[in-house]
């Protein structure tokens, strides 16, 4: 009997245990501050090759978290926001690059989305959260610029339109901040950092 009781309370610590530690090992590290070094990273493209930032020193780099099945994604993937603007700045040493860190992601699925989009881009596969996790993100979809010198020059969303209907176009007045903050990086011109309202959804895990 004595042996049971003593079996009963390791086994609730145990559980004690798990749950204690439990929220801790779920938590996503915290976002990266501004002008703070990018965290560094070696992911698999859509074709099966090895991106690593370390390897882009020297370029400007966007990295772009999307999830397929958010209305916000669906709204600027329609309106080829994110293409229109990798295009725009290809030729200006500026790198994009999509992120999935969704359950959908393998490297045969994301070949299929860049074809299905005409993207022109890498898609990166992060389905293990990684990345996901040293960039302290949530929500998508949600941006990222690195410049050359590899540090955060800007976070949040694309634009300050935070209207989710695929019916209307964009607001009036609506400002692209990924597009301001690349004509003035590329530019070599004093970068204006905006603090956006951060909007977009839960990643679809």
């Amino acid at each position: 009997m004595h042996g049971v009781k003593i079996a009963t309370r390791r086994y609730f610590a145990a559980i004690a245990v798990i749950i204690t530690i439990a929220p801790a090992i779920a938590q996503p590290s915290p976002m990266p501050r501004l002008l703070a070094a990018a965290p560094r990273f070696i992911l698999q493209d859509d074709s099966g090759k090895n991106v690593s930032l370390d390897e882009l020193t020297g370029k400007i780099v966007v990295l772009e978290w999307f999830d397929p099945n958010n209305d916000y994604t669906k709204r600027d993937y329609k309106a080829g926001a994110t293409r229109k603007l990798a295009e725009k700045y290809r030729d200006k040493d500026v790198v994009w690059l999509a992120v999935n860190s969704t359950r959908l992601s393998d490297i045969g699925w994301n070949k299929r989305w860049a074809e299905e989009n005409k993207l022109g881009y890498r898609v990166l596969d992060d389905s293990r959260l990684d990345v996901e996790k040293k960039y302290g993100i949530t929500t998508a979809p949600f941006y990222f610029i690195v410049d050359k010198s590899g540090r955060i020059q800007y976070e949040g969303p694309i634009d300050d339109d935070d209207n989710r209907a695929l019916v209307q176009g964009p607001k009036e007045g609506r400002i692209n901040y990924i597009d301001r903050a690349l004509g003035q990086l590329t530019m070599g011109q004093g970068f204006d950092r905006p603090q956006p309202r951060v909007y977009g959804d839960p990643l679809n895990q």
